[in-house]
């Protein structure tokens, strides 16, 4: 039985990728994996709505977007942020309420515009700012609390999942416009 390590190589474009090899060539100090090349690996973007899907986590919020419309808008070439609540967090809101705002074509375009902001802003360019006016006309603000990064009073959990036209920031609960 030969013994196995794991080899952990570290990308900042891809994330990490762990390598079983066994014993003998880690002994030997070489290994190839793939081509080798000087230039870093090109990682092609997927628009908002894609990464959406592709994440597993932001499922049900996408499924709205299509739902109202907005994921067309989504998809096109001008930038945005969008503050995406995770499926437990919609999930949290409630069934009822939920079928209820969604079969409101209005109140649900509504509370998904002020889930979105017309630029992309990443995490750090948000420390700087005190608010931000939504797709809705309304503003969300942001803050700083106990070291994490919150919009209103959800809590950023994952921030700047890049996209080829703007950058999404998962949060733990849905954003409330006053509207609805």
């Amino acid at each position: 039985m030969t013994a196995r390590r794991s080899l952990t190589l570290a990308s900042a474009a891809l994330g990490a990728l762990c390598v079983t090899l066994p014993m003998a060539a880690r002994a030997q100090g070489t290994f190839t994996i793939g081509a080798s090349t000087d230039a870093a690996p090109k990682v092609e973007l997927l628009d908002l709505v894609a990464t959406l899907d592709k994440s597993g986590n932001y499922t049900m919020f996408s499924k709205l977007l299509m739902q109202a419309n907005l994921a067309s808008t989504l998809q096109g070439s001008a930038r945005f942020t969008v503050f995406a609540p995770t499926d437990e967090a919609l999930a949290k809101v409630g069934k009822a309420k939920l079928d209820s705002i969604a079969s409101d074509s209005t109140q649900l375009r509504h509370l998904l515009q002020y889930h979105i902001v017309n630029s992309a802003i990443s995490a750090n360019e948000i420390l700087k700012l005190k608010d931000a006016r939504t797709m809705l006309g309304s503003k969300v603000e942001f803050m700083m609390e106990n070291g994490r990064l919150h919009v209103n009073k959800a809590v950023v959990l994952q921030p700047d999942i890049k996209a080829s036209n703007g950058v999404i920031h998962g949060i733990d609960s849905v954003l409330w416009p006053d509207k609805l």
